[in-house]
């Protein structure tokens, strides 16, 4: 079957034409990708975590070589590649920079859409990437930093694309090409995130166990059809991690987890929280439950444009979210043992479900159109159940309802919140639907849902009439209306953009104390601060980590191994566990004389190490 799959048992070519509604879809992503190049963050600097992406595009620009005068060694050197390319040739400031991320973003979407359609169709294709392209969230991340995420979401995507387009390629030269393709895009994957391990996991489970489920001679194709596309993956992952072995500077050898490799990061208790030691057993097996919760209320922030919901197990928009994907990637699987994509969505999924940091939805972007697709596949074939099986749907639907249902009723009487009744109300109506699918008069259900799902409908459209059934209706319609709400969203964040003061934001404090160690210290002092690329982006010197460690001595001997000077201590944006202020009072109260505080604003204290009086012996 080379050129065809098989779409949720209906083998469909996979070749597909272009079409004016493809030529409206792209348009439209252009016009937004246009919106958001426009309308950039008014910020004359970085001053958020993006700023080491500056620093090492600095390092590369001014000494030429990729290293930091401060430990965080864990960044690919693909992004500051990509701004070091852009500074030599359109421009090095805060929105020039800023802008290629709405180019690479409506890339990626573009990427997505023609992704989707071979998967599924333009229908499909073009609701996804369109809830996507009119996100506020996703604005956010095209307007206002430089992200690693946003160009790993086109590498990723693009190999996606071009690994399914190798898989259904006829003659040498032209799987030759593809392969070439393929392999660049996957390298550029993985120089730019570290999570595009889950690419090459992927790929490897692709071939070696998806592939059976397919007639010998397509897996042999395949075979020599990737297996050089494994080969260079596995060459750039070993040499970039050899690097990184080489060049890791470990200050705070009693600490696992930030700023040493992923790996150390992953094996620790809590991410912000490292004192908490390494992770057991059950202490991975504990974070499954959170961290997929946190994901599925993710991706329906994306969808709904609501920015706060419940991550309880008993909301529906976790659960139905969380078993309906998981019944679409089933579907897509059973056909011929599914696609790169699906065992892509596999990997990258099981990697941040044991994953020790709070969830952020940068961290879902890359995998929302792969995670709507597998929603969309997993409803159509919870409908076809509920036609050719309705007792089983019925019987599943009462049992996990009545349990949702309960749960949540006792969290509404609990803590009186408004979505946990919802929930219930929600789970209620399910049950009762459930409940008609298993009763003896069970036919008329059955032919009530044939109606609803499968009887077509005849539309007004441009430029012929379609038909439709009823779902796909009311779906249209409410996708309308949520890329309709979304673009004012966008509107309202473009206003924020245009008319942010720095100044008023909450770490603008580090900024200012950047800029006074700058002024009044020494060239060749080292200061030890929480957020180090900040810091050194302003102030020009050494700097070392402040590590949440709450034992003063433990403290107080890495401060004298490393030479510190001075210490910027803040009170925004805590994040890490003890916070700094909690820290540097463990400091002040155990060695007064060892500290003084030169310098103070109104959310920052810079304290200075009188050195002589360091305790030589404190652990």
């Amino acid at each position: 079957m080379a050129g065809k799959f098989v779409r949720l048992g209906r083998p469909v070519s996979r070749i597909t034409p272009h079409t004016a509604a493809d030529a409206l879809v792209i348009a439209l992503v252009l016009i937004l990708g246009a919106f958001e190049f426009l309308r950039p963050l008014n910020a004359d600097g970085f001053f958020r975590g993006d700023t080491v992406y500056i620093e090492y595009a600095r390092s590369i620009l001014e000494r030429g070589h990729y290293g930091l005068d401060f430990n965080d060694i864990q960044y690919p050197p693909g992004l500051p590649a990509l701004l070091v390319l852009l500074c030599k040739t359109v421009a090095c400031t805060h929105a020039a920079l800023v802008r290629s991320m709405a180019v690479v973003l409506t890339l990626a979407l573009i990427a997505s859409y023609r992704l989707l359609k071979r998967e599924e169709g333009t229908a499909v294709a073009a609701t996804a990437c369109l809830l996507i392209a009119s996100s506020p969230l996703v604005f956010e991340f095209a307007t206002q930093s430089v992200s690693s995420d946003v160009p790993y979401f086109f590498t990723s995507v693009a190999t996606l694309l071009l690994a399914a387009k190798l898989d259904d390629a006829a003659g040498a030269r032209n799987r030759m090409l593809l392969a070439l393709l393929c392999a660049v895009m996957l390298a550029m994957s993985l120089m730019i995130r570290s999570s595009a391990v889950a690419l090459i996991a992927g790929l490897v489970g692709w071939l070696a166990i998806g592939s059976w489920a397919t007639d010998p001679p397509t897996r042999t194709r395949r075979w020599r059809s990737f297996s050089g596309v494994v080969i260079v993956a596995i060459v750039v992952q070993a040499a970039w991690m050899g690097w990184v072995a080489k060049h890791e500077v470990v200050e705070w050898p009693m600490l696992e987890g930030y700023p040493r490799t992923y790996v150390s990061q992953l094996i620790v208790k809590s991410g912000i929280e490292p004192e908490l030691g390494t992770a057991s057993l059950p202490d991975f097996l504990s974070r499954v439950p959170a961290n997929v919760a946190e994901r599925a209320v993710g991706l329906m922030q994306f969808v709904t444009r609501r920015e706060y919901l419940d991550s309880d197990w008993y909301s529906p928009l976790v659960l139905g979210t969380v078993l309906l994907i998981g019944l679409g990637l089933g579907s897509s699987l059973r056909a011929a043992g599914g696609s790169l994509a699906e065992w892509y969505f596999i990997g990258h999924e099981a990697m941040y479900a044991v994953w020790p940091w709070p969830y952020e939805s940068r961290f879902l972007l890359p995998v929302v159109p792969l995670a709507l697709l597998y929603l969309w596949r997993g409803s159509i074939a919870l409908g076809r159940q509920a036609v050719s099986a309705p007792r089983a749907v019925g019987a599943a639907g009462v049992s996990i309802g009545l349990l949702a249902a309960a749960a949540a009723a006792v969290a509404g009487w609990r803590s009186g919140s408004m979505q946990a009744w919802l929930s219930a109300f929600v789970w209620s109506l399910i049950v009762i639907a459930s409940i008609c699918m298993i009763s003896p008069s069970r036919a008329a259900t059955v032919g009530l849902l044939r109606r609803i799902l499968l009887q077509r409908r005849i539309l007004p459209a441009w430029p012929r009439p379609i038909q439709t059934t009823l779902p796909q209706t009311a779906g249209a319609i409410v996708a309308t209306g949520l890329v309709v709400l979304g673009l004012a969203l966008q509107a309202d964040v473009a206003r924020q953009n245009s008319s942010f003061d720095v100044a008023k934001h909450r770490v603008y404090e580090r900024i200012v104390a950047a800029r006074w160690i700058a002024e009044h210290t020494p060239g060749a002092a080292v200061v030890m601060a929480r957020q180090m690329d900040v810091v050194h982006h302003y102030a020009n010197r050494k700097v070392v980590w402040f590590p949440p460690i709450s034992d003063a001595r433990t403290l107080v001997d890495g401060i004298r191994r490393l030479g510190v000077d001075y210490i910027v201590v803040t009170d925004v944006w805590t994040y890490y566990v003890p916070t700094e202020d909690d820290c540097i009072a463990a400091l002040l109260k155990a060695y007064p004389q060892a500290f003084n505080v030169v310098h103070q604003g109104s959310r920052f204290k810079i304290i200075q190490v009188v050195r002589d009086k360091l305790p030589t012996d404190a652990v």
